[in-house]
């Protein structure tokens, strides 16, 4: 990189096509239904699969964010160790947004899990951060899962809405009307 760049990167044929790589909003929803269908299964290696070993996590209920895969593992491990496991999780309202080297997928998810105390059900919103790979994969370099406001009852059991991707609970995601596809915005940087 010059003196004189105003780019925050050196421009090599590599740079280049990583930043020109733009993922379509069909990869994009595959890979998160991947990750939604393995959270769902609690497939423990299939699910951090989806995850790079730096991406960061945020979730409401912790105490603190969560700075590396790793560290997410062993909190999961502990949830494992203490009767946690995923019995159904319901993904719907997606959103897609698209950018030159990666991605942004939001969605409501409706879980229901099963604890050592028994089972517990809840509605949140959740974005997860997509980087390009430059070889048409992508790999999930962050998560945030917040709480939706209560603005009606809504059980994790009910029928999902129209547009949302479903699991049985075996790991088979599926669109719950064929055809559809999520809400896409591509943004220009």
């Amino acid at each position: 990189m010059t003196e004189t760049s105003s780019q925050p990167y050196a421009e090599t044929p590599a740079a280049v096509q990583l930043i020109a790589a733009t993922p379509t909003a069909e990869s994009v929803t595959a890979a998160a239904a991947a990750i939604v269908a393995a959270f769902a299964a609690t497939d423990t290696d299939a699910y951090f699969a989806g995850f790079a070993e730096e991406a960061s996590f945020i979730f409401h209920p912790e105490d603190h964010r969560l700075n590396s895969r790793a560290e997410y593992e062993e909190t999961w491990r502990g949830w494992l160790a203490d009767g946690w496991s995923v019995v159904d999780c319901v993904s719907s309202d997606p959103l897609v947004q698209t950018f030159p080297g990666g991605a942004v997928f939001s969605h409501t998810v409706d879980t229901t899990v099963e604890t050592g105390d028994g089972r517990e059900s809840y509605r949140e919103r959740e974005s997860i951060v997509f980087r390009h790979l430059g070889d048409g994969r992508l790999i999930a370099i962050h998560e945030h899962l917040s709480t939706v406001p209560d603005v009606g009852s809504t059980s994790a059991g009910s029928v999902a809405p129209d547009d949302s991707v479903t699991s049985d609970g075996s790991g088979t995601a599926a669109s719950a009307r064929t055809g559809d596809e999520p809400r896409t915005q591509a943004v220009d940087r």
